[in-house]
């Protein structure tokens, strides 16, 4: 059998990142979403893999370049990205998460929806802002498998110094569990 391969310019938005994976036959809890997502970069795929290189991507108001492939050759599809923005914006990524006063605990924060990919993903960032913490550079890394989400932020105050938080978040189980590691 013949793999149908495709390379060149291309771009996809959508109004709608819940609809829009979906569509990828990604089974997402209902909830909040992000809205305006784009992709637009050289393609290269190879049957069920899809990759844009020299991507520049938008989902909302947050502005990335870099390599993103989507692959779904396996059961679980897997999203890889390497990115980079200029200015990144935590507190859209994590909503009513207590960035500020009064809204710690008052959403659902869709843990079932961790088992429908897996995830390699690192952002480089000057400027990580969320709640009081502003404009200061960070790395950000998360790698999602079989419903296990484990994260690292590290924000970089200055060369000398760093603020690492490291989270794993396992709903393989019930209940979920949730574990943080805060290191200065």
């Amino acid at each position: 059998a013949k793999v149908l391969s495709l390379a060149g310019s291309a771009s996809a938005a959508s109004p709608d990142l819940q609809s829009a994976a979906r569509w990828m036959g990604l089974a997402v809890e209902d909830g909040a979403s992000f809205k305006q997502v784009s992709i637009e970069g050289v393609l290269d795929s190879a049957g069920r893999a899809i990759a844009f290189r020299n991507a520049n991507a938008a989902v909302d108001q947050a502005a990335f370049t870099g390599e993103i492939v989507f692959d779904f050759r396996n059961e679980v599809p897997k999203l890889q990205a390497a990115l980079a923005a200029p200015c990144f914006m935590l507190d859209s990524f994590l909503p009513q998460s207590g960035s500020k006063p009064g809204e710690w605990g008052t959403a659902n924060l869709g843990f079932q929806s961790l088992r429908a990919f897996d995830a390699e993903v690192t952002i480089e960032t000057d400027a990580l802002t969320y709640g009081a913490l502003n404009a200061v550079p960070a790395r950000l890394g998360a790698s999602l498998a079989g419903g296990k989400l484990t994260s690292t932020v590290a924000v970089l105050p200055d060369p000398n110094s760093s603020i690492v938080l490291n989270t794993v978040i396992d709903s393989s189980q019930l209940p979920p569990s949730v574990a943080f590691d805060l290191k200065a």
